[in-house]
């Protein structure tokens, strides 16, 4: 048995069912899911980390399925929506629009009872009723969502409450906190006990934010390789945060509101559109 070591510095056996799992949600075919698997199997050892374990079937996914080694790319992607959170919470608000058909704003400062808030994304609801979206981007793996942030976020929704009692304000209904990791068991629990609505990594079952990216093929433009940092910011400020929106553009168009060097913008639509037609 081969022990693995994850972010948390915790050994666990390797699991290849674990790995051909993920392999086959980013559209891994079953004949190179298993190549990826046995070649991957060739190169353990006690203490290989999982990042290493990640490395080379992404070498190997991307050898032989490159629209596969994109999707398998995802978390990373989600990652490389940093350093700062601000993109995040624009592509949270773009993901909401989408998903939910929400009309959103980002970043409005919000007088409650006590304080005024910086609230990251503001969602309309039915009627005069708003939703409030706290976003907590990590920009590195192996760190939860914790209870302390749930709390946060919820102390938050309640002066805004009362806030809006003395017409300060909106009419917070609803809360929610998204997320690009895991949470906690006891955020969790603490979210489930006070209505809070949680959108992380692998959670809540079905409707995570992995499953509402893969169900809407909302992918972050951070999924393609061609998109380095300087192309990101050209593209955040153009708002132009999901691949989907480049295959939708003209070069020209792209090329207008971004002012990135045409050969860059034909090199990441032909890459966005291996990704979404695949």
């Amino acid at each position: 048995m081969v022990l693995v070591r994850k972010k948390s510095s915790k050994l666990e056996a390797f699991d290849e069912g674990k790995l051909m799992k993920s392999l086959l949600r980013a559209n891994a075919s079953k004949r190179v899911a298993k190549l990826v698997v046995e070649k991957v199997k060739e190169k353990l050892y006690d203490g290989i980390s999982t990042e290493e374990i990640y490395k080379e079937a992404f070498r190997i996914l991307r050898e032989e399925e490159k629209h596969a080694a994109i999707k398998y790319d995802l978390k990373r992607a989600l990652f490389r929506l940093g350093p700062t959170g601000f993109y995040f919470e624009n592509y949270i608000s773009e993901l909401f629009r989408e998903v939910y058909n929400y009309e959103t704003k980002v970043r409005r400062l919000i007088r409650g009872k006590c304080v005024e808030h910086e609230v990251d994304v503001i969602c309309k609801l039915d009627g005069d009723e708003y939703m409030l979206v706290e976003c907590k981007y990590h920009n590195s793996q192996g760190i939860y969502t914790g209870l302390k942030t749930v709390m946060y976020t919820f102390a938050r929704f309640l002066d805004l409450r009362e806030g809006h009692k003395l017409k300060f304000c909106e009419n917070f209904t609803e809360v929610c906190l998204a997320t690009n990791t895991k949470f906690s068991d006891k955020a969790k629990a603490y979210a489930s006990c006070r209505g809070i609505k949680l959108i992380g990594w692998k959670y809540p079952k079905g409707e995570s934010l992995n499953n509402l990216i893969d169900k809407k093929c909302l992918y972050p433009v951070t999924i393609l390789r061609n998109v380095d940092s300087f192309s990101l910011e050209r593209l955040a400020n153009a708002n132009l945060l999901l691949v989907k929106d480049l295959i939708e553009l003209s070069a020209k168009e792209i090329r207008s509101r971004t002012g990135l060097r045409e050969k860059d913008i034909l090199a990441i639509v032909e890459e966005a559109e291996m990704l979404l037609h695949s």
